[in-house]
């Protein structure tokens, strides 16, 4: 049980790391899934088998994943407008 804690609290480290850190909007997007992640471990984690706690991560997951489709569809609607995804550039050009 404790291994799983710390690799849920990696997940939420490093995922956090990445969103304020990092430039690119598809490592941003990486990073939310990331802590998405490391939230559905820790919430399992913490259960012990509950059949309603499985149902919450399974319908998180589903909703991560319409929000990883919608984010990609964003990047690629950034990357036609701004030729980058670079969010500094992108935020500068549209000014």
């Amino acid at each position: 049980m404790f291994l799983y804690i710390v690799l849920s609290l990696l997940f939420l480290f490093f995922g956090a790391y990445s969103v304020v850190v990092k430039r690119n909007f598809l490592k941003i997007l990486i990073g939310v899934e990331l802590m998405l992640s490391g939230a559905n471990l820790a919430f399992v984690t913490f259960s012990s088998g509950s059949t309603v706690a499985q149902t919450f991560v399974i319908t998180s997951l589903l909703i991560g994943t319409i929000f990883s489709a919608a984010g990609v569809a964003l990047a690629i609607s950034i990357y036609r407008q701004c030729k980058t995804l670079d969010v500094e550039v992108c935020k500068q050009e549209n000014d």
